[in-house]
């Protein structure tokens, strides 16, 4: 197919459009859908298109991943010691070692992907990794991107010890006598950052080209980059802009800008408005501002209304736990809805939640808004969460991003959720049918590289199965909150193009929209739940043009 001609498809369509969810055609004009229904009326609707038959399968409209680090995903991948696949201490030893031995030149050495749950009190000690590297900075990302295990030349070329404080919302990891011990979590995290070498344009690119490729592949058009100052630069920026005017994206990317406790509000939105006019291009824009509310649970940062089971006096980490920061994000989400930017909350916590909540409830008042959400801003992860919290998503207008994929009892279940949660919230984490039967509005997300694997399909199954992709009944996690498959295709489409304010040109197969859609080998929405991560996607087209095909 190319935008020069008129094609009819023929063939099983799910449109994720509320008056018509099933048509047997669809005619594409000038890379839009025309006309979608019967294939009899497609025919007289454009009696001269050239027709492509589906003869099996199902066509759907393009997945939307809703919340991604796509270019940091994929740059570890590339660029770092990559741990995501090993199962001992032993091969992360043995990753770690064989990446520094082929990369003498480097002077500082990057990693990614150690579990918690790996080490003794799930603390990662500088003395493990002094024994592979002890003269030059070693820096190794944890799997969900909460904290850094360093060795004991990074601590020192960051100019970290005894002395040196946690900053607010952040730890630094110590041992009994009171010495950093190799692990930062949360904000700590940035005392690394002037010591963590700049990657070129080049190579922004090349891992944003792997990625699209990966994304492509999995049936993904479009998906939101968050984060992209992570580490402190603008690059990223400049690679995407530079790549759209290359024109080798081919899909459509919405980025998010990170705004911290610690920042400059006005500065930092002043910030992101002039990234967005420099960067803006066809594929390429940025729309959210992410604000991190907490941590992680596995990591001990989640912030908790009732507190850890490992340490009953602590309920985690709030990055804006005083009055002056509480009225400072008040001020970043009244600035940035102004500027039009969205505003992204990671809340794992269901005290996180509450923060979020509150903050956003005390602008809408004063800004009279009557919670229309025309920013529509959206709250991410959501692990631990109350009922009342339900309603009150429901009743302020704000979204749930979800990470279907993480709902069951992963192996390390027991070692984290049950560890730190205990069994009677661990089994209660994650509600999905809640959320859908209360009437939030839910969007599907990856994660990724915290979900290694993107592809939407696994999370579908997860989300509605709760088990392992085995189906294995010790891994299920509250049946009750069981989404179905269609609720779930919904969440990476239409629901995810309405987080992004995309929903009147793209996430359904309907006349006047962009002809974003994907063709699998099976139909999903008939075959057994436990079949649906067995699916293949045949085709992936965006704007009408095939742009993957498996054969």
């Amino acid at each position: 197919m190319n935008n020069s001609e008129t094609v009819c498809i023929i063939g099983n369509i799910y449109t994720c459009c509320d008056d018509m969810p099933r048509a047997d055609a669809a005619v594409i004009e000038g890379g839009a859908f025309a006309f979608v229904g019967s294939a009899e009326a497609a025919r007289a609707f454009a009696p001269d298109a050239r027709v492509v038959a589906f003869e099996s399968g199902i066509v759907l409209p393009g997945f939307i991943d809703g919340h991604t680090h796509a270019f940091g995903g994929k740059m570890s991948e590339l660029y770092m010691a990559h741990l995501n696949e090993a199962s001992s201490l032993a091969e992360y030893g043995e990753i770690v070692a064989q990446f520094v031995a082929a990369h003498p030149e480097y002077d500082v050495y990057l990693g990614m992907g150690w579990s918690n749950g790996m080490f003794d009190d799930h603390v990662p000690t500088a003395q493990w990794l002094d024994r592979i590297e002890s003269d030059k900075p070693v820096i190794i990302q944890s799997c969900d991107w909460h904290a850094y295990w360093v060795n004991s030349a990074a601590l020192r070329a960051a100019h970290i010890d005894r002395n040196t404080a946690s900053p607010a919302g952040g730890k630094i990891e110590r041992d009994a006598a009171g010495n950093p011990n190799g692990c930062l979590r949360e904000t700590a995290m940035n005392l690394m950052i002037p010591i963590i070498p700049r990657l070129t344009l080049q190579q922004y690119k090349t891992a944003i080209l792997a990625v699209q490729d990966m994304f492509l592949r999995l049936g993904i058009t479009a998906y939101m980059d968050m984060v992209l100052n992570f580490d402190a630069s603008h690059e990223v920026f400049d690679a995407y802009a530079a790549l759209d005017a290359e024109n080798k994206l081919k899909m459509d990317v919405f980025g998010g800008y990170l705004i911290d406790s610690d920042d400059d509000p006005d500065a930092e939105i002043a910030r992101a408005c002039e990234l967005r006019t420099q960067c803006a291009s066809h594929r390429f824009k940025l729309t959210d501002i992410k604000i991190f509310v907490d941590g992680v649970v596995e990591g001990g940062t989640g912030f908790l209304l009732e507190p850890f089971e490992t340490d009953t006096s602590y309920h985690g980490e709030n990055r804006w736990a005083d009055a002056e920061s509480q009225k400072r994000l008040q001020h970043v989400i009244e600035a940035a809805n102004r500027a039009g930017f969205s505003v992204h909350f990671h809340t794992v916590g269901d005290a996180a939640v509450t923060v979020a909540l509150d903050a956003l409830y005390a602008v809408a008042q004063k800004q009279g808004t009557n919670f229309q959400n025309p920013a529509r801003n959206a709250l991410t992860h959501l692990q631990m969460v109350t009922p009342d919290q339900i309603m009150r998503l429901r009743l302020q207008n704000i979204l749930a991003v979800v990470n279907p994929y993480w709902f069951y009892k992963e192996s390390g279940y027991h070692e984290v959720e049950l560890h730190y949660l205990g069994a009677q919230r661990a089994d209660r984490e994650y509600p999905l049918r809640s959320l859908l039967n209360a009437g939030v509005r839910v969007s599907m997300a990856s994660d990724y590289p915290i979900t290694p694997d993107p592809n939407p399909l696994l999370g579908i199954q997860t989300g509605a199965t709760r088990s392992n992709l085995a189906g294995d009944p010790d891994s299920q996690l509250d049946p009750n909150e069981c989404a179905t498959v269609e609720q779930l295709i919904r969440a990476a489409t239409i629901d995810a193009a309405y987080q992004l304010k995309t929903e009147r040109t793209m996430g359904s197969i309907e006349p006047h929209k962009t002809a974003n859609f994907i063709l699998l080998d099976r139909d999903i929405t008939t075959c057994p739940p436990l079949d649906i991560a067995k699916a293949r996607v045949v085709k992936t087209f965006v704007a009408g043009k095939c742009v993957y095909s498996a054969t």
